[in-house]
């Protein structure tokens, strides 16, 4: 699959890219492990958790609510590689490499986010949907 492409909210392949980024995220903390381990350890953490919700909702866990998890792992991780750049840690062509794919497993988390909230939502005419 090509790093542009479209990956499906909830998709196998939107496991697979989160996959990805977590292995991605351990090559490129490798190289400032010992300069910074807290820092480190947090974007390893986020991808990780990244990553298990994603492929917890094949085990029947809520979608609504690994995606909102989700949500959460993937604004830490952007946070963590923003602090990484503007402390010198982590490169600009390495920050580009992650942020792409970050993006890329963001969109299908944004919607599957909307779909569950709107799910959620009761039909104004008091049905259901």
């Amino acid at each position: 699959m090509s790093g542009s492409a479209a990956v499906e909210a909830g998709g196998p392949a939107c496991a697979e890219r989160a996959d990805d980024l977590a292995h991605l995220v351990y090559r490129i903390t490798w190289k400032f492990m010992h300069s910074d381990p807290t820092l480190a350890q947090r974007m390893r953490a986020a991808a990780i958790t990244l990553a298990a919700c994603l492929r917890a909702r094949d085990r029947g866990v809520a979608a609504g609510w690994l995606a909102s998890q989700a949500a959460v792992a993937l604004g830490e991780l952007e946070c963590c590689a923003h602090l990484g750049r503007r402390i010198g840690v982590l490169g600009e062509t390495d920050r580009r490499r992650m942020d792409a794919l970050r993006e890329e497993v963001s969109q299908a988390v944004a919607r599957e986010v909307g779909e569950a909230a709107a799910a959620a939502v009761p039909h104004p005419k008091g049905g259901g949907r």
